[in-house]
């Protein structure tokens, strides 16, 4: 929004500068500004992530009974780490329900789309105390009261009375000081999906840079009077730094600051500048920290022109009662009275308010889908002020003394939602004029749907993590590197068993390419499950438990890229399984794992034949055995274990040459030495409670391939209907014996899938209540609470995920 200014304008791009400070640096950048920042104050975490979400992300069907026994008594409740920040605010469209029980109230806070723009009510709030809005210290305390309540469950009443207070405040504040480029008076449900906020640090910017403008054109402009032939005399600027001023100098602009997400901030003004104000006015953003984004040179402003007008003549035939009138052969909008047709209102030429250009560079068409600039943690905001003198001032002279000059005390005037207008000036936020409340939309969507898509890949790689899924990725083109350099080659083999390496590993080539195109199609996978779910927020309100037919209707796409993201990670799996296997030697591979059997069996023997030795509290021998099997498991099949199969692979067989060791050591005794025979067997037996540990770790055959059987068995029936339908359709005597056999075949699989299925909802059942009952322990260890205890503990575990009975494998082996 600016006033009208004279002259021809012009325009530019500004180039993009990466980096950046981190918010509290910020803040001690602007620390002198005229609008002081306001302490940071403790924000309440906020939650990435629900429990269906976590559950379907981690997939065991043990950690997925264990949350869903949670949510059943506890539904809606938010079950995650906070994993990010300055997701875009809102006002709150839906009313606190009148509930008369907690499941109602939780779902509304946590699960609920509360407004035209897709957030729950608990983003909504916790998005605005991040940006520090008007009264964001008593919202803190009413939400924290609230999150109090919601966990003791001590008063309905009093919660779902805070909650209102929560919404009322939000939505007072957001109609007196709407977000750009809604109206003044906006009703929740009025407000725009493509909408940027303001925050604190935005207010506290275009303060800072607004009076140092101010300051410099006082202590460095010099004016002249002049004398035009027709009204009085006045003065107009002359001299900058005692040298003559070139082109155009605007004594009255607006100035526009966008803060975005990795910090960086762009600053720019209304209007067109000459050559002379546009050097300074960059300098000026420069030296505060800002990246001017100016437009002032004619082949630029065209473009800008250009595509915002383009813009505009695709969003007008939406809205009835505006149209789009010229100006000087430029485009506006224009609003008639819908009865009697008069004018109401009419905005600025398309592309030359301040908020337009500072946007600008996000109409790139080459925009990518994960900008860098809109990933980060700092609270988006974007703030617009006017720039001139509102009262008298002292200036400087070209020729004779300071002469006392009158600013311009007009107010700007904007039409508020009931047409009434509303006056802006000083340091006041001054709200979008009409043309860019509709010129903006289109470039603001993009901003906005892009900063979700880099919020949902922050929270898909963050359950991915938790899972233990994502390390694959992590160490993918480290054992590229390490494989193709000798010396770590030779230690990475070692560490898979000694001297099993091959001399040479020949030609890697098509392994690392497989491997590395794994690790990008894992990555673009994760992408475009993050766009999807941008596309479909109602993602976050679905219960995949009571409404299972969603996942072939309405979301069947976010659970075919869901499904997807399993697929890619899996074959990183087997890329890292291919690539290490061409530097192994099996035949060595065998013998070594031979040796070793026989290391073990000759230090059971040793074991057993100390009888003047102190008894073992465990049986070692037993749990050697059982350790030797569950390695042989491990290196055959291809399974996902209990943290990386790699890690529990080498921690086993560290643990057997330990005991093979202590073996040794045990025979070599004299049977005199009754003291030291003790203390082996003592650490024999450490070393079986180890072994006993590390084994309970392994998922046995049956868990691992249930998934597989179950699949094939459902196949099977689904081939058996497909055959039986098509006999029938040739419809023949000679084909109905052969239907009843198929009638059979069909049910005994039907059968079979479901004792398989049930076999395992049944174990998974039980280790959810042990699982549940530990978290249970945790929380009164270490007074958290259970939702916090159970999300811990199921971070912790990784598990074989329901679609895929072997997304990951020991990859060295």
């Amino acid at each position: 929004m600016m006033e009208k200014s004279a002259g021809q304008e012009r325009g530019t791009l500004s180039r993009e500068r990466g980096g950046g400070q981190a918010v509290n640096a910020q803040d001690r950048r602007y620390a002198a500004a005229a609008v002081p920042m306001l302490a940071a104050g403790g924000i309440p975490p906020r939650s990435g992530m629900n429990v269906l979400q976590l559950q379907r992300t981690i997939g065991n069907r043990a950690v997925g009974a264990m949350l869903e026994r949670w949510t059943s008594s506890n539904p809606g409740k938010p079950a995650a780490p906070r994993t990010g920040s300055a997701v875009i605010r809102r006002m709150i469209d839906s009313d606190v329900p009148a509930a008369t029980n907690w499941e109602t109230l939780e779902n509304y806070v946590y699960q609920t789309l509360i407004n035209p723009r897709k957030q729950t009510f608990e983003q909504s709030v916790v998005e605005y105390i991040e940006t520090k809005a008007a009264g964001h210290g008593q919202i803190s305390t009413l939400w924290e009261q609230v999150k109090a309540g919601l966990q003791s469950k001590a008063d309905i009443g009093d919660v779902t009375s805070k909650l209102t207070d929560i919404r009322t405040g939000i939505n007072t504040v957001k109609a007196t000081e709407p977000d750009h480029p809604n109206k003044r008076g906006i009703g929740p449900s009025q407000e725009l999906y493509e909408t940027i906020p303001q925050s604190e640090t935005s207010k506290t910017v275009a303060a800072t840079i607004r009076l140092a403008l101010l300051n410099d054109f006082t202590a460095n402009v010099q004016y002249k009077i002049i004398k035009p032939r027709i009204g009085p005399a006045k003065m107009v600027p002359d001299k900058y730094g005692g040298n003559p001023i070139v082109g155009k100098w605007s004594e009255s602009f607006m100035m526009g600051v966008l803060v975005l997400p990795n910090d960086e901030i762009h600053v720019s003004h209304s209007g067109f500048m000459g050559q002379t104000q546009h050097q300074v006015f960059e300098q000026i953003v420069q030296d505060n920290g800002g990246i001017p984004v100016t437009h002032d040179t004619t082949t630029k402003h065209d473009q800008l022109t250009q595509t915002f007008t383009d813009i505009l003549q695709r969003e007008m035939p939406k809205h009835p009662h505006h149209q789009i009138v010229q100006d000087n052969g430029r485009d506006k909008v224009q609003h008639d009275h819908p009865t009697h047709g008069t004018v109401v209102e009419t905005g600025n030429p398309v592309g030359t308010c301040a908020a337009p250009q500072a946007v600008h560079p996000f109409n790139d068409p080459h925009l990518p889908d994960f900008p860098a600039n809109l990933t980060g943690d700092t609270a988006m905001g974007m703030t617009e002020v006017l720039v001139r003198y509102e009262s008298k001032v002292k200036v400087k002279m070209s020729k004779g003394r300071d002469k006392k000059y009158m600013g311009n005390t007009n107010p700007v005037k904007v039409l508020d939602m009931n047409d009434a207008p509303q006056l802006y000036s000083g340091g006041q936020d001054v709200v979008s004029c009409l043309t860019c409340q509709f010129q903006l939309r289109e470039t603001l969507k993009r901003i906005v749907d892009r900063r979700r898509n880099v919020l949902n890949k922050q929270t898909i790689e963050n359950l991915e993590k938790a899972s233990g899924r994502y390390g694959l990725l992590e160490t993918a083109e480290q054992l590229i590197a390490d494989l193709g350099d000798s010396d770590k080659r030779d230690t990475l083999v070692h560490a898979i068993e000694p001297g099993t390496g091959k001399d040479d590993s020949g030609d890697v080539s098509s392994e690392t390419t497989e491997l590395r195109d794994a690790v990008t199609a894992y990555k673009e996978a994760i992408g475009s499950l993050a766009k999807q779910q941008t596309e479909q927020p109602e993602h976050v309100e679905w219960d995949r438990g009571t409404e299972p037919d969603r996942a072939a209707t309405d979301f069947k796409a976010l659970t075919g890229k869901e499904k997807k993201v399993r697929q890619e990670q899996g074959k990183i799996a087997l890329g890292r399984h291919k690539l290490v296997g061409k530097s192994i030697d099996i035949d060595k591979y065998v013998e070594a794992a031979e040796r070793r059997s026989k290391e073990v069996e000759k230090a059971s023997q040793s074991a057993r034949s100390k009888k003047h030795a102190a008894p073992a509290i465990t049986d070692p021998v037993a749990e050697v055995e059982r350790a030797e099997r569950a390695l042989a498991e491990l290196r055959e099949l291809r399974i996902l274990g209990i943290g990386s199969a790699e890690s529990l692979a080498a921690q086993i067989a560290q643990q057997l040459d330990l005991y093979v060791e202590a073996g040794r050591k045990l025979s070599g005794l004299a049977p005199e030495k009754t003291a030291e025979a003790e203390q082996q067997n003592a650490t024999i037996d450490e070393i079986a409670k180890e072994l006993q540990r590390l084994v309970r770790q392994v998922p046995s055959k049956e868990e691992a391939y249930a998934a597989l059987r179950e699949e094939k068995s459902l196949q099977a029936a689904d081939e058996a209907n497909k055959s039986s339908l098509s006999r029938y359709a040739e419809s023949n005597t000679e084909t109905l014996e052969a239907e009843r056999q198929e009638a059979m075949l069909r049910r005994g699989a039907e059968i079979d899938a479901n004792q398989a299925r049930e076999r395992r909802e049944n174990k998974a059942l039980k280790e959810a209540e042990k699982l549940e009952s530990l978290a249970g322990d945790i929380a009164r260890m270490y007074d958290m609470s259970l939702s916090a205890a159970i999300v811990y503990l199921a971070s912790r575990l990784q598990a074989v995920p329901d679609d895929s009975p072997n997304p990951m494998e020991d990859a060295y082996l």
